[in-house]
């Protein structure tokens, strides 16, 4: 398992954990995505959002 460090998102972006079957994606989205936000449970003090999908198809 590699633990990569990415920098601190923005205020304009969130980072969220997509768990797949078998990997674990960290995506970053544009805060204006409120379709994710409402199935994705935001943090507001670290703006990370974490949400878990099944075959889900994103863009990294």
């Amino acid at each position: 398992m590699d633990k990569r460090r990415h920098s601190k998102p923005t205020k304009r972006q969130l980072v969220l954990r997509v768990r797949c079957s078998e990997e674990e994606r960290e995506i970053r989205i544009l805060k204006e995505e409120r379709e994710i936000l409402e199935k994705a449970t935001y943090y507001p003090a670290g703006d990370y959002a974490v949400i878990c999908r099944e075959g889900s198809s994103s863009r990294a």
